[in-house]
């Protein structure tokens, strides 16, 4: 009797390990699947695959930097705000200093 049952596992086992895929169209031997499509917005499954919105244009670059004849002799370049650093110090509880310098435009917190 544990004879028919051993034997009887090691069939049902054989069966659903999917040894033998031969000619079942598959590529490589892989074994078809199920997909999950989840939306990213929501982080919820989806019935089909889920279209990424456009993302937004970049923003135009800059214009050219022209070198152009400095008064009173050289060459000068006019920078037209590009290339703008802020220099902000505060003083801390300790009575110390801190200096960073702060790339970018408008107020910059202090």
């Amino acid at each position: 009797m544990l004879g028919g049952r051993a034997s009887y596992l090691v069939l049902v086992a054989v069966v659903f390990s999917g040894v033998s895929h031969a000619g079942d169209g598959t590529a490589g031997g892989q074994r078809p699947g199920m997909k999950a499509h989840v939306d990213p917005g929501s982080g919820r499954l989806v019935p089909g695959p889920v279209t990424p919105q456009p993302a937004e244009p970049l923003p135009a670059p800059p214009p050219p930097l022209v070198e152009e004849p400095a008064p009173g002799g050289g060459t000068m370049v006019r920078l037209n705000g590009q290339f703008m650093s802020n220099l902000v110090a505060t003083v801390n509880p300790d009575g110390s200093v801190r200096i960073e310098c702060v790339s970018g435009s408008g107020a910059q917190p202090h």
